[in-house]
């Protein structure tokens, strides 16, 4: 789907689309996890078609409020960045036992056979 397509539908087709296309992307993705998918590059076209529509959606929002939509989008991105730093570092670490210092061991000599006649 063209930029020019995704902005000649209304809205609520809009959001119709991504709702379906992000569907698709799911099936997509179980696909490719099960080694059914015959190309990736589907998914990536995916993505960006998403993408797509997402950046419409935002071009809009801006148009119609202009800056103020942008500085509360800013604000809850940080926010929801702080919050998932916040979830990483609660999570329970493994405590590692120093490691043992390694002494030289003795090779292993030769053993010497007779050999019989």
């Amino acid at each position: 789907m063209q930029i020019k397509d995704i902005r000649s539908l209304g809205e609520k087709e809009l959001d119709l689309k991504i709702r379906e296309v992000r569907e698709e992307l799911f099936r997509l993705k179980l696909k490719h996890r099960t080694n059914q998918l015959e190309s990736p590059s589907i998914l990536r076209s995916t993505k960006k078609q998403i993408a797509r529509m997402l950046t419409v959606v935002s071009e809009r929002l801006i148009s119609e409020h202009g800056a103020e939509v942008v500085e509360t989008v800013d604000a809850n991105l940080e926010l929801a960045g702080s919050e998932k730093v916040a979830a990483k570092k609660k999570s329970p670490t493994k405590k590692v036992a120093p490691a043992k210092k390694r002494t030289a061991k003795a090779k292993p000599t030769k053993k010497t056979t007779k050999k019989k006649k």
